[in-house]
C-alpha cells in the first residue's frame, strides 16, 4: 500500500505536466497546499499521533496536579514524612521513563492500538484504586502502577 501512495504522488506530477506540443520544455504548475502536506508527511497517521500525545500530557498534567494537592493529606493522614514524599516523586518520575521504554517494546509487538487500549484501560483501574486506597503503601503501588501506564501510553 505505501508504494502505491508513492507511486501516486509521481502519477500526480505527470498530471499537472502541460506542454504545447513542441520542443519547447514542459511546464510544471504550482502544487497546492494539500499536495505540499502530503509530500511532509503530514496525514491522517500524524494526527492521531499528535492527539494522542496530547491526551497522554493532558493525563500527566492532571496526575501531576492530583500529586501536588494530595501532598498536604499524604503528609497528615499517614503520617507521611517528607522524604518519603519526594521518594514517591521521583519513583513516579522513574517508572514513566521505564514505561516509555517497556511500552515502545510492547508496541512493537502487540501492536500500538492494543497497547494503547491495555494502558488506558490498567491506567483508569490503577487511579480508581488509588483514590479509595486504605494505606499508603496501596496508594504507592497504584501510583506506581499508573505512571507506568502513562509513559507507556
Amino acid at each position: 500500500e505505501g508504494d502505491a501512495d508513492f507511486m501516486s504522488q509521481f502519477e500526480n506530477l505527470s498530471s499537472r505536466t502541460s506542454s504545447d506540443g513542441g520542443d519547447s520544455v514542459s511546464e510544471i504548475s504550482k502544487p497546492d497546499l494539500e499536495e505540499h502536506l502530503d509530500n511532509l508527511g503530514i496525514g491522517n497517521f500524524q494526527r492521531k499521533l499528535f492527539f494522542i500525545c496530547c491526551y497522554v500530557m493532558c493525563i500527566h498534567t492532571m496526575q501531576m496536579v492530583e500529586f501536588f494537592i494530595l501532598r498536604q493529606y499524604l503528609l497528615l493522614e499517614w503520617g507521611v514524612d517528607e522524604n518519603q514524599y519526594r521518594l514517591l516523586a521521583l519513583l513516579q518520575t522513574n517508572v514513566i521513563a521505564l514505561g516509555c521504554v517497556l511500552g515502545g517494546v510492547g508496541a512493537d509487538i502487540y501492536g500500538r492500538y492494543l497497547i494503547l487500549l491495555a494502558c488506558t484501560l490498567i491506567h483508569c483501574i490503577s487511579a480508581m484504586l488509588r483514590t479509595i486506597s486504605p494505606a499508603y503503601s496501596i496508594f504507592s503501588l497504584c501510583t506506581s502502577v499508573s505512571s507506568f501506564c502513562i509513559g507507556s501510553l
